[in-house]
């Protein structure tokens, strides 16, 4: 008689005069074995413990991006967007093609900003703007039209004398007319006694000091044809000032003949948030990746969107010099993905290899992972979902157990089921398990 694979001796299982089992009914009680040799099949009351397989259960509760991992066991899988895995090692997960979104973010406007405070868009800074000039190849948030510089103006009434004084913000101006000196700390201007004697002429004299001070906060104007003043006018236009400290810029003097119209700099005007917000919005067509849009319903705010989608745009940072002014969505832009979760589980799915050591299955969004191998080893492997919309139930596989030792031709039955070892195990493997039949 040739040889007969266990797996397929037993062709018939009947309730006639109790169980048989064999090639034919006349073998009653008997197994035949690899080899084709009838053996005795005792059959006892029982149940005998049958191996179950690990598994685990992945679930993708929302969008996936590109980079994001799983590890199952041995095994690592890198979803990737029309690239290879930057992990060597791994599996590639394919998205390229799915449904992307694009990141975004927003700029509130808070508070006026003082010149020179900047946003940064990824590449792209952006610089507040009141005077026309930004640094390098800045963008401006051009407000020169919508703000106005603050200014006074001082009189000269008669003859000036050497060592008075005239202040503005936090810089004292000394007049040295005798050519001693001046007192530590001050700015000298520098006048004859016959300049100083004619308020038509030391009006000029005190105004070109004043501009040739490079830290000065306001340019200086002398009447032409002099009537004795000087113009000074804030060098950005608005209501802030530059020097640390000071809410306006005070003016002071020390000196007999002469008065300022006012303790500060005053008539300042700085735009409104919305204008501020329209001159953002106004390098749209410059920042060629985002689009910089007004939001339709608050007036401060803007809407930043990634012209290309998917979770590039997760890296686009967002900063400012100045939080007060400008309040942004987060230190980047947010929200960009590359799949949706059924994709994801889809793709993922399809690519756990043939010849990996377990299975995979979907249910939308679900992935049961079923080790090929039954028995309680594969409860060991770690099972990592380094997705932040993703997770598996448990820390390792679950639910793998190791079955009775079998021997060859033992049997057992229960309310249920018959229980036949088609070959020697330590592990169950060897069991067999068969429904009754009650036809």
């Amino acid at each position: 008689m040739a040889a007969i694979e266990p797996r397929k001796t037993f062709r018939s299982l009947r309730s006639v005069e109790g169980y048989r089992v064999g090639t034919s009914l006349s073998n009653d009680k008997t197994i035949v074995d690899a080899n084709g040799v009838m053996k005795e099949l005792y059959i006892e009351p029982g149940t005998p413990g049958i191996p179950t397989a690990a598994t685990g259960v992945l679930t993708f509760s929302g969008t996936v991006n590109k980079g994001e991992k799983i590890t199952i066991g041995p095994d690592v899988y890198e979803f990737v967007v029309d690239s290879a895995p930057v992990d060597e090692e791994a599996i590639p997960v394919d998205l390229d093609g799915k449904t992307a979104v694009a990141a975004t973010g927003h700029i509130n406007v808070e508070a006026v900003p003082l010149e020179g405070e900047t946003i940064v868009i990824g590449d792209f800074v952006l610089e507040y703007d009141t005077d026309g000039k930004v640094e390098g190849d800045n963008l401006a948030i051009d407000v020169a039209g919508d703000s106005t510089a603050a200014s006074r103006v001082f009189t000269i009434t008669g003859a000036i004398t050497d060592g008075e004084t005239i202040t503005i913000g936090n810089h004292t101006y000394e007049l040295d007319i005798d050519g001693d000196g001046v007192t530590e700390g001050n700015i000298p201007i520098y006048i004859d006694a016959a300049a100083a004697a004619d308020k038509t002429i030391s009006p000029w004299i005190i105004a070109s000091a004043i501009n040739n001070n490079s830290a000065s906060v306001v340019t200086a104007v002398g009447a032409a044809p002099s009537d004795g003043t000087v113009t000074v006018t804030a060098k950005h236009k608005g209501t802030a000032t530059h020097e640390a400290g000071d809410a306006e810029v005070a003016l002071g003097k020390v000196m007999t003949n002469a008065s300022w119209a006012g303790d500060y700099l005053a008539g300042g005007a700085d735009p409104t948030a919305e204008q501020i917000r329209d001159a953002i919005v106004a390098n749209n067509g410059a920042i060629t990746t985002i689009t910089v849009a007004a939001d339709g319903s608050v007036t401060k705010k803007v809407n930043l969107t990634m012209v290309a989608e998917g979770s590039h745009g997760n890296a686009v940072v967002l900063e400012t010099t100045d939080e007060a002014a400008f309040d942004l969505s987060d230190e980047t832009l947010t929200g960009g993905s590359d799949a949706t979760n059924v994709e994801a589980a889809t793709e993922f799915t399809a690519a756990v290899p043939s010849d990996a050591l377990y299975t995979a299955s979907r249910n939308t969004a679900i992935v049961t992972i079923t080790v090929k191998s039954a028995g309680a080893a594969a409860n060991a492997w770690d099972t990592v979902a380094d997705v932040e919309n993703a997770a598996f139930g448990a820390a390792k596989m679950v639910d793998g157990e190791d079955g009775d030792p079998s021997v060859a031709g033992k049997a057992y039955i229960d309310e249920d089921y018959l229980y036949i070892a088609f070959e020697d195990s330590a592990d169950g493997t060897g069991w067999l398990r068969f429904a009754k039949y009650t036809g």
